[in-house]
């Protein structure tokens, strides 16, 4: 179950959602995030989340254009199947100024190192036959372009992801 008082940062594309939801448990869905690239997990908990905090990442997202992606290929993880957001420079951009302003939160707590691989998770854990059909499937409903006009701060409750605030871009 998904603990409490989490938050994350993301970019919301909801022109993925289609894409994304086809390959999870319907009971799943209620509580996940939505189709997203994410900009930083985990960042700030609830419980010691400020208004400070939040003046910060309006600041931040004002400082910066709405973000125009292009998911065009799949790419894999192990266990993974992702779509990759083009430019990738803007997420990676955004991800380092939040860094910068907060460094006790590195991406991921630091597993994959500082630098990560801006993607759209589509599928976990597939097998090796779903794995195929997924990507086949998926490649037909791309290219997908998006315009995201706000950094979104998620955060969980009662084991659901929801949205916490938003904070327009430019």
């Amino acid at each position: 179950m998904l603990q409490d008082g989490l938050t994350g940062l993301a970019l919301i594309v909801p022109e993925a959602e289609p894409i994304v939801s086809a390959w999870h448990d319907p009971v799943a869905i209620a509580g996940r995030m939505p189709a997203h690239v994410t900009v930083l997990y985990p960042f700030v908990p609830l419980p010691v989340l400020t208004e400070q905090d939040c003046r910060a990442l309006s600041e931040l997202a004002a400082a910066h254009e709405p973000v125009q992606l292009t998911l065009a290929e799949v790419g894999r993880f192990p266990e993974v199947l992702w779509l990759a957001p083009e430019p990738a420079g803007v997420v990676r951009e955004l991800s380092a100024a939040v860094v910068n302003r907060w460094p006790t939160y590195p991406p991921y707590g630091g597993e994959f190192g500082s630098e990560t691989i801006p993607h759209l998770t589509v599928a976990r854990g597939l097998g090796p036959a779903e794995v195929q059909q997924a990507v086949d499937r998926i490649e037909r409903q791309l290219p997908l372009s998006a315009t995201v006009a706000a950094l979104t701060l998620m955060a969980s409750r009662a084991g659901r992801w929801q949205v916490h605030q938003r904070f327009p871009f430019g």
